[in-house]
């Protein structure tokens, strides 16, 4: 299991545009020794501007989902297949939080596609962009892998 170094860890913040940021959080990485590195991993949320940023500053750099980012959406998307509060839910969600952390989104993917479809249309596209967003990050969600190399 990693262990984090709380004395290595530096925080950037700013009220800026995303490529200023990411200029500055490139800075950042360089002053700690970037090019040095054996590896990079950019950790982010699901937001198009964070992985932009990771694509500009840091081409070579492994990208990773956040673990929490990707089980709060599983409970929204959970809720919204089967109900806020349900236990049937909580089942689901406790389920492919487990195919999730096994590397085996595509089983989880295809399971919510098949109860979205069991549910008949819906009065807007909110879980199909839920379930999208998993199809999207299929290369970021590897989490067994991660840990497997030793990563958090």
């Amino acid at each position: 299991m990693p262990a984090r170094d709380y004395q290595s860890t530096a925080y950037v913040g700013g009220f800026e545009s995303a490529p200023d940021f990411g200029t500055r959080v490139r800075a950042e990485a360089r002053r700690r020794g970037l090019g040095q590195a054996a590896k990079v991993v950019f950790i982010g949320d699901g937001a198009a501007w964070i992985w932009e940023l990771a694509r500009v500053n840091f081409p070579a750099a492994l990208r990773i989902l956040d673990l929490y980012h990707a089980l709060e959406r599983f409970h929204q998307l959970c809720e919204g297949l089967y109900g806020a509060d349900r236990p049937w839910a909580a089942r689901m969600e406790q389920t492919w939080t487990a195919l999730l952390k096994a590397d085996q989104v595509a089983q989880l993917i295809a399971a919510a596609q098949r109860r979205l479809a069991q549910m008949g249309p819906q009065p807007d596209d909110t879980l199909e962009k839920q379930i999208a967003c998993f199809e999207h990050h299929l290369d970021k969600v590897l989490y067994q892998t991660y840990r497997a190399q030793g990563l958090f």
